[in-house]
């Protein structure tokens, strides 16, 4: 219910979530801190979906499950 009431938001937001499915169902940019070390300095910022940020790293958001 959350995630069809936002879809209809016109406005801009940042969410910060480790649901796959709340991040697939708004996300329309992925900015990843850390990289893979976790310790990267520079932020990547994807310009795509977060399926498409997975599809093209071949893998989840790195940190999730440390």
């Amino acid at each position: 219910m959350l995630v069809a009431a936002l879809k209809n938001f016109e406005g801009a937001m940042i969410f910060v979530s480790h649901d796959r499915t709340f991040l697939r169902g708004l996300g329309s940019r992925v900015l990843e801190l850390g990289g893979e070390s976790g310790t990267d300095r520079e932020p990547l910022v994807f310009p795509g979906s977060y399926a498409e940020y997975v599809e093209r790293a071949g893998h989840e958001a790195p940190g999730i499950y440390a």
